[in-house]
């Protein structure tokens, strides 16, 4: 694993695990991969490092089996692998019309594209949308993060920057909300606990981002003290705390 990736044997105590290959849907060929440690090491009790990324790489997307088989299928964009292989069966199963891609992290849809020119006449890294992204420009998406993103405000911006970023390319975004509880994290749990059926009910009831109906299932306005609360993390915001979260969040009705 560590020549794999690149790293140095004495960096982690076990490397053990399930290597993801990241396949370029396009080639064929394997762009990177993330091994997810069967033993991690842990600090106060929460494992650290638990994914490991190629040093040497670009960030990539992890797109499923025959992405490009059939564009008309919609994507859904998820957070972990095994969610994408998850989907990828259960497409199958059901001959549903759609196909699935990892980001590997939430915020790993971002990433060093390449080096840009300095005033200096030197270079410096150039970070931005990975071009990976270029696959999903002007298709139905559905954003499908791990249940867990209602407590974690830094996975809710991403999915806000995320489906920014997916209308500039003249995406139809929707998002769907995976039901936590009972072992349920991402889509892969869903699916195996609780069964196909309960996966295809999410995508259906999958609501157009930022629309009025999507913002209503996010926070609700106490008329008496004049604050909101966030409903997926029961936080209770002021009214300037809540423009300053929402003030780039735009739907267009056509």
């Amino acid at each position: 694993a560590c020549e794999l990736l690149a790293r140095p044997v004495e960096m982690f105590h076990d490397m053990a695990g399930i290597e993801f290959p990241y396949i370029d849907p396009r080639s064929g060929r394997r762009v990177t991969s993330r091994i997810r440690r069967d033993n991690p090491d842990h600090e106060k009790g929460k494992p650290v490092a638990k994914y490991i990324q190629s040093s040497m790489d670009r960030n990539h997307l992890c797109f499923a089996p025959g992405f490009l088989a059939d564009p008309s299928r919609i994507i859904v964009i998820v957070e972990a692998e095994k969610s994408v292989l998850a989907i990828a069966a259960w497409a199958k199963r059901t001959q549903a019309n759609y196909t699935a891609v990892a980001l590997g992290g939430a915020w790993s849809w971002m990433g060093k594209n390449g080096k840009r020119p300095t005033p200096n006449g030197g270079t410096e890294p150039e970070h931005g949308p990975l071009s990976d992204l270029d696959y999903m420009n002007g298709r139905r998406v559905i954003i499908a993060f791990d249940a867990n993103l209602h407590a974690n405000w830094s996975v809710q911006e991403s999915e806000l920057r995320l489906v920014s970023e997916l209308r500039k390319r003249e995406c139809e975004v929707y998002v769907a909300r995976v039901p936590g509880g009972d072992g349920v994290n991402g889509p892969d749990d869903l699916i195996g606990i609780r069964g196909d059926h309960e996966f295809q009910r999410i995508l259906k009831e999958a609501k157009v981002a930022d629309s009025l109906e999507a913002f209503n299932d996010e926070f609700a306005f106490i008329l008496d003290s004049c604050a909101v609360i966030a409903l997926r993390s029961m936080n209770v915001l002021s009214v300037e705390r809540f423009k300053q979260l929402t003030a780039n969040r735009f739907h267009i009705v056509k």
